[in-house]
């Protein structure tokens, strides 16, 4: 009644008798605000964004994982502006003036603060998406207020959650700081959904068939988490689905065990991913590879080799662990038609993966990938085009395509997002 009550009276030109100042607040207040649709997956390794402004192209932003309360008087030590560098590196939050500082990745981060694995990704989640949204409307350029459709990913141990994350949210984007400058955040629609449901989701999408027609476990394997989705014929399993704490974390806590003075970081830093040209039916075509390069922590041949048999017994246990969690959450061999291997760290398990459950096929989610690399414009999909972007070169060495695979799943059907297929000439 209020839209239809104004058209009236400026039909009866009633502005006349207002002041010049009036008209323009009301002016203003109908301005459209710019819309952007953003989906987080809230990661203990790294945060992983993909944002669209309306009316933009679609793209990333990678953010540490850290978050850090500091008391209000920590203001002064904290960057007042980006400088030089960017939104994200430099993104801190106030719910309201005067209250405490939340810290958000590299913020955090060069505060030396730590990943603290006993608190669950939602109960952080606020700050890390609030400074994110921060970082986007700085980068883009979006002013003090805009609208926003958010979908995030939670573990599915933790999606009972969602309503509680959903309030937080809401109440929080009415109004906060981001460092000093404050946003006011119209939320449009909010959508929480399970790690490995944006494959499950883009696969139901694109090849709709497989989905309805198989019952098909998606398992992602994470730095923290590991979660398994069982689709019985295109519907989840509840019963048959679950989450576990046994991430790659804990592979490497097991490295360290044996290894004095490894760190977490070191063998991360040794991992990387690179393009290979693989031969198919169709001709040549890429295929990523993750590969551990122990000289990136020492160049002594014998520590190499005390490296490489700690990974080994490690892997294996590793291993152990995870099959007693598969063997009491999915069903039946029999039962499977397919697997799923997703996940920052199923490159390096893949084998693992295909040897427990053999005769059952494996697959890589590399379409979704593939498409995700178009859409950034990493790569023209389909061969090899030389990278001069560093941040885009990165992105492939470390692997961010599996990593992210799963929230352009997830983004893909939340936006509605049509990827453009170019003619056959």
């Amino acid at each position: 009644m209020s839209e239809n009550s104004g058209v009236q009276s400026l039909n009866n030109n009633d502005t006349d008798s207002q002041t010049p100042s009036k008209t323009r607040k009301k002016a203003q207040s109908k301005k459209t605000l710019k819309k952007v649709i953003v989906c987080v997956d809230v990661g203990s390794s790294l945060n992983k964004i993909l944002y669209q402004v309306e009316g933009h192209d679609v793209r990333y932003m990678v953010m540490e994982p850290e978050h850090l309360t500091l008391p209000p008087s920590s203001v002064a030590s904290l960057p007042s502006d980006s400088g030089m560098g960017r939104p994200s590196d430099n993104a801190w939050i106030r719910f309201k003036k005067g209250e405490e500082c939340h810290a958000v990745g590299r913020c955090a981060h060069d505060f030396k603060a730590f990943v603290n694995f006993k608190t669950l990704k939602w109960e952080i989640a606020t700050p890390k998406i609030l400074g994110a949204l921060g970082a986007i409307a700085e980068r883009e350029k979006l002013g003090s207020s805009f609208s926003l459709d958010l979908g995030v990913l939670l573990p599915w141990g933790e999606i009972s959650s969602t309503e509680q994350l959903e309030s937080e949210l809401k109440s929080s984007l009415r109004g906060f700081y981001f460092r000093s400058t404050r946003l006011k955040v119209k939320l449009e629609r909010y959508k929480c959904v399970p790690e490995g449901s944006g494959i499950a989701l883009w696969t139901g999408m694109n090849q709709s068939s497989d989905l309805a027609q198989n019952n098909l476990a998606f398992l992602m394997f994470g730095h923290r988490n590991t979660s398994g989705l069982f689709f019985r014929r295109g519907s989840l399993s509840r019963a048959e689905s679950s989450t576990t704490t046994l991430g790659f974390y804990d592979l490497i806590d097991k490295m360290r065990e044996k290894v004095a003075g490894l760190e977490r970081k070191d063998l991360l830093r040794a991992m990387k991913t690179t393009n290979k040209m693989i031969r198919g039916s169709r001709g040549y075509f890429e295929r990523p590879f993750t590969d551990i390069n122990w000289d990136v922590i020492t160049k002594s041949d014998l520590e190499v080799e005390k490296l490489q048999t700690a990974y080994e017994t490690s892997l294996s246990e590793y291993w152990a662990l995870v099959s007693n969690w598969l063997n009491s959450t999915l069903p039946n061999a029999i039962e499977i038609d397919g697997i799923f291997c997703c996940g920052g760290a199923s490159g390096l398990l893949l084998d693992n993966v295909c040897q427990y459950f053999s005769g059952i096929n494996v697959y890589r989610p590399l379409l979704c990938g593939d498409e995700l690399k178009s859409v950034l414009n990493l790569e023209n999909g389909y061969g090899y085009k030389e990278i001069n972007d560093y941040s885009n070169k990165k992105f492939l060495e470390l692997n961010l395509v599996s990593r992210f695979t799963d929230v352009w799943g997830f983004f893909s059907v939340f936006s509605g997002y049509k990827v453009e297929q170019e003619e056959a000439a």
